[in-house]
């Protein structure tokens, strides 16, 4: 069984926390054990969310990374895996969380991610994760060497940071770094901005879209839908490519079909990105209505519903009322079937 993977040899993830090889692991992993099992075939458990994708016949983080890291050396992957079982290798993929600063407050988002929330928090009484910002001088970065950087928020272009980041890429000689931008789409660039860019020959923006039109706005409030429309166009105009992160989670799942059929009529690639906690947000603990109404359209979300855990329905109402009256909004006006189809 073929269970390499580039990341714990090549990546470098940088946030407030302690450097990791990949944000998926669990806080408590061994990245030593986890090197021997993914060069001999064995299956980690620390790693089961992109096992989890595979089995199901999607595309895993793994296999993307490996595919990214085969082109962007242009190195055949096995002579890679080789370089790696003789530590013949560099960091050269970093992805950076510039700090949590953010204007919007998602519905599966939390503050350690997003100053919004924090206000949020504080209208809810609840005391918010405290916020940070990297020190960009003091990053562990080879910036000539780099193969990928890949920007991070909170919202990375509602931060200066990212771009003092890409400045350092441009006087280091080494526009054609692979950059990716993920980003909630609510940003209009400045002329400045859009200069620096395009000095990049391999740009990617990745726009987090949870939804369509009042979909979109409530799981990603207090964002506006034809503001997306715009900004996809003008990203479109300076970026290589354009990818979506599509959050799934209890909230959302119903709407599967039609997000879907919107990325494929728009040229949009996307990745799923499954919620599985807080709890009541978790798509495999959906209530037995929501998981029975997906079974019925049988597509990537019908696989997470033969967990028989389930999140009773009020407290998903009880999270869900907490939110929208810190908000000031009512999801009855925006998902309007996923009520009914909750509350009926």
């Amino acid at each position: 069984m073929d269970t390499f993977c580039v990341l714990p040899w090549y990546s470098r993830e940088i946030s407030g926390k302690t450097p990791v090889a990949c944000c998926l692991l669990p806080d408590n992993h061994n990245i030593e054990l986890i090197k021997i099992d993914l060069l001999n075939g064995v299956r980690n458990i620390a790693c089961s969310k992109c096992w989890d994708i595979e089995d199901i016949g999607k595309t895993s983080r793994r296999q993307q990374e490996n595919i990214f890291l085969d082109y962007k050396l242009d190195r055949d992957l096995s002579c890679i895996k080789a370089d790696c079982e003789t530590n013949n290798h560099d960091i050269n993929m970093y992805q950076i969380m510039t700090s949590n600063l953010c204007n919007q407050a998602c519905v599966s988002c939390n503050s350690g991610f997003s100053s919004k929330w924090a206000e949020i928090d504080r209208k809810m009484g609840k005391l918010p994760i405290k916020s940070f910002t990297i020190n960009v001088d003091s990053l562990d970065i080879n910036f000539h060497t780099a193969k990928r950087i890949t920007l991070l928020g909170g919202e990375p272009l509602f931060d200066p940071t990212s771009f003092t980041i890409l400045k350092k890429l441009v006087d280091a000689d080494n526009t054609s770094c692979f950059v990716s931008l993920v980003t909630n789409g609510s940003i209009t660039l400045s002329r400045q901005q859009i200069d620096l860019l395009s000095k990049f020959s391999d740009l990617n923006i990745c726009i987090s879209i949870d939804g369509i039109e009042s979909r979109f706005e409530y799981m990603r409030w207090p964002a506006k839908w034809p503001a997306l429309l715009i900004n996809l166009e003008a990203y479109r105009k300076i970026a290589k490519t354009i990818s979506v992160s599509y959050t799934i989670s209890a909230l959302n799942a119903i709407y599967y079909d039609e997000t879907v059929e919107w990325f494929n009529n728009n040229n949009l690639n996307y990745n799923h990105n499954v919620v599985a906690g807080p709890a009541w947000m978790a798509l495999s603990n959906m209530p037995g209505k929501l998981k029975q109404h997906v079974k019925n359209h049988n597509n990537f979300v019908s696989s997470f519903c033969n967990n028989i855990n389930e999140i009773s329905i009020e407290i998903i109402n009880k999270q869900i009322a907490l939110q929208d009256q810190a908000k000031k909004i009512d999801i009855r006006d925006y998902m309007t079937e996923f009520w009914q189809l909750l509350n009926e």
